[in-house]
């Protein structure tokens, strides 16, 4: 069983958390429940809990000092963080300190706490298992593997597991190496889900493993600590310093050209320095977490900043509940200024996003937003964004998302975006339409378009163009216009077999047919259709 030390100075959050499951069925029991820091650190010290479940803001000692105390006296417990949106500061600091996962006071309930508890589970093995090697020096190719997967997510390397890594001879000559890549966009020929990019990730790790794992003596997978679906991470050791500098070139090359080959997927490769010794080792990580951060902020930063927006996520989930559309603008404004503007790393826009989805969640939750599902599509793709640029036309999609939302729920029944889209069609139906032209007009991402059209109307927007193109040719039939290499040069077409291929799609028969069976009645126009 895993023994649960729960810690809050509310009764009412204490008993609460007790019967909100059924510990057992999960392996679990709580052996002790705390009302602050300093009782609770008494209990850790004489019981030895497996996982410990607190509150951020406690009185005599809180649960920030709690945590930074035992992450050094205690590091196999684990520490799940209670928090609220105010607390957002406090939250990142025991993100810092190691806590396994943070969660919202607001938002608990069976499924939150039980999805938590099954990752904390999983946290308490691993280290577990890490102590039981650093103990008895019985390392096993899977297990330093698993240490190794969690250096960029421990807060501090210890000196025992530099010492393991030493010992097995991989700090002898190492470096970090990351290969980087950013998915293709939705267009008129193709929308791309997010189980698309999934299958993506997958093929393109079969292909780096394929280049990287013979590169070196030892290659080791190392998580990115954001989670991020846009990377992989490696940690290499035994190569010859001498020839390293060639040997990245020559991965970086092969990378390239197998990526473009299987996944079409455009890829980096970076590294940090060349390193030997276990002195340096935290010094090789800080470089890839600034290989990380350049790729993603397309920049080279000296140092990185932190993103200061902990009072806003409250005020933001207020004002959506509020209907309040010209502060909503605002609070988004501010969170763009300050994403575009600070130099700052990848774990820290993941959980910035991650907030700013809890924030959204639980406000439409409250105003019985209909259809919600379609901001879990929205937020979906956050494993996904790779760079800067992509997180700030996200915050775009999201805005405008709430906004089309609030102002429909406020008696607004026009549809704008829609709206606009349409218009652009039919006034340009005669020229080569393309997705970013459309979403251009109608001031969007193309993206958030594609997703959108088809969710109000029913239809794709490419197959909204081809009807109106078709409804078009058949105008222009009907007018005399007979040759049909002619008409579709006149619809913006460059060849005349797609444009056949379109119209017996749209109208279940080819062009020359349906000019055979015309009987010289006029078709409706295109603007009526």
């Amino acid at each position: 069983m895993y023994r649960i030390l729960v810690v809050d100075d509310e009764p009412i959050i204490l008993s609460g958390i007790r019967f909100l499951l059924d510990w057992q069925k999960y392996d679990c029991e709580i052996i002790a429940t705390e009302r602050n820091g300093l009782d609770a650190y008494e209990v850790i010290r004489n019981e030895h809990p497996d996982i410990v479940i607190t509150d951020i803001k406690m009185p005599v000692m809180d649960g920030l000092e709690l945590l930074e105390k035992c992450s050094s006296e205690f590091p196999y417990v684990v520490f799940l963080i209670l928090t609220s949106l105010e607390e957002f500061k406090l939250a990142k600091e025991a993100i810092r300190y190691n806590a396994c996962d943070y969660l919202l006071k607001t938002e608990l309930d069976p499924q939150i706490l039980s999805s938590a508890l099954v990752r904390a589970k999983a946290e308490c093995d691993r280290r577990h298992s890490l102590m039981r090697n650093i103990t008895f020096e019985n390392f096993k190719k899977d297990e330093l593997s698993s240490i190794i997967a969690n250096l960029m997510v421990m807060r501090d390397i210890s000196n025992e597991v530099q010492l393991l890594l030493f010992k097995n001879g991989l700090l002898d000559s190492y470096a970090f190496l990351g290969v980087f890549f950013e998915y293709p966009v939705s267009n008129l020929e193709k929308i791309w889900t997010v189980s698309d990019y999934d299958r993506l990730f997958g093929w393109e790790g079969e292909v780096v493993d394929k280049i990287m794992l013979p590169a070196c003596r030892s290659v080791f997978h190392v998580s990115p600590v954001s989670g991020k679906k846009s990377m992989y991470l490696f940690f290499m050791s035994g190569m010859d310093p001498t020839s390293w500098p060639a040997v990245v070139q020559r991965l970086d090359s092969r990378v390239s050209k197998a990526s473009g080959l299987v996944t079409g997927l455009k890829t980096t490769v970076r590294t940090s320095g060349h390193y030997s010794g276990k002195e340096n080792l935290k010094q090789a990580r800080h470089e890839l977490e600034l290989a990380c951060a350049g790729y993603y902020l397309g920049k080279e930063p000296d140092s990185l900043e932190t993103l200061e927006l902990d009072g806003l996520f409250p005020k933001i989930e207020r004002d959506i509940k509020n209907g309040d559309i010209p502060s909503l603008k605002a609070d988004f404004k501010t969170i763009r200024d300050t994403v575009g503007g600070v130099e700052h790393g990848i774990s820290q826009i993941s959980f910035l996003l991650s907030a700013l989805k809890s924030a959204t969640d639980s406000a439409i939750a409250a105003i019985g937003v209909p259809d919600r599902d379609r901001f879990e599509d929205i937020f979906s793709v956050i494993p996904y964004l790779s760079r800067r640029t992509l997180v700030l036309t996200f915050l775009d999609d999201v805005q405008r998302e709430l906004e089309q939302t609030l102002s429909s729920m406020n008696g607004d029944g026009r549809n704008q975006i829609i709206d606009k889209a349409r218009s652009y069609v039919l006034e340009n139906v005669c020229r080569r339409i393309s997705l970013s032209d459309v979403a251009s007009h109608a001031c969007v991402s193309s993206g958030y378009l594609s997703q959108y059209f088809k969710k109000i109307t029913g239809i794709s927007l490419v197959d909204y163009i081809n009807q109106m193109k078709v409804v078009k040719a058949k105008e222009l039939m009907a007018s005399g216009m007979d040759k049909i290499n002619e008409i579709a040069t006149a619809l913006g077409y460059d060849n005349i077999y797609y444009f056949s291929k379109v119209f017996k799609k749209v109208s279940g028969m080819t062009p020359s047919g349906y000019m055979r069976k015309l009987s010289g009645k006029t078709e409706p126009s295109y603007r009526d259709a």
